[in-house]
């Protein structure tokens, strides 16, 4: 197996586990139909979480968030809506990028999250999230730091993610 495959599995596998640490269950890793792919499919309090890995080494010329580009974004929300009804799946669905950087800090873990889908409206109020007016915040129990201050209502432009 080449090294960056390497890589990637050992950064799927971290991912894993820390999900799994903190309550979530895994439907499933690495699930393919056709050319469409998810590392990793998850559940928690009744919520779908689809989570894009991004693993790279020190010496990688490019920094693990910018291969989350527009198209792989766009890729990975046609990939959820085939597993959604492929598997009759009736709940919210929230989409996590966890990134790694290996080897120079491997107790690093850096996540960002994709909130806001093209023509959702994204209101934070007192420093939680909500999507379309829900009265149920999104889940955020995984971030070390909580946000503060409120912001929006916002609502997400056609080809754009929040």
């Amino acid at each position: 197996m080449a090294e960056h495959n390497e890589l990637g599995k050992a950064g799927e596998t971290a991912a894993v586990a820390y999900l799994e640490a903190r309550g979530y269950v895994i439907r499933h890793r690495n699930w393919r139909k056709g050319h469409l792919e998810l590392d990793i499919v998850a559940a928690k309090d009744n919520e779908l979480i689809v989570v894009e890995v991004k693993t790279r080494s020190s010496n990688d010329v490019m920094q693990p968030e910018d291969a989350v580009t527009h198209q792989k974004i766009k890729n990975t929300v046609r990939a959820a809506d085939t597993y959604i009804k492929l598997f009759q799946i009736d709940a919210p669905v929230r989409f996590d990028i966890i990134i790694f950087k290996f080897p120079d800090d491997e107790s690093q873990l850096f996540i960002k999250r994709v909130i806001g889908l093209p023509g959702e409206t994204v209101e934070i109020k007192d420093g939680k999230v909500y999507i379309d007016g829900s009265e149920t915040a999104l889940d955020d129990s995984f971030i070390p730091e909580k946000m503060q201050g409120s912001f929006g209502p916002y609502t997400v432009p056609d080809n754009c993610y929040f």
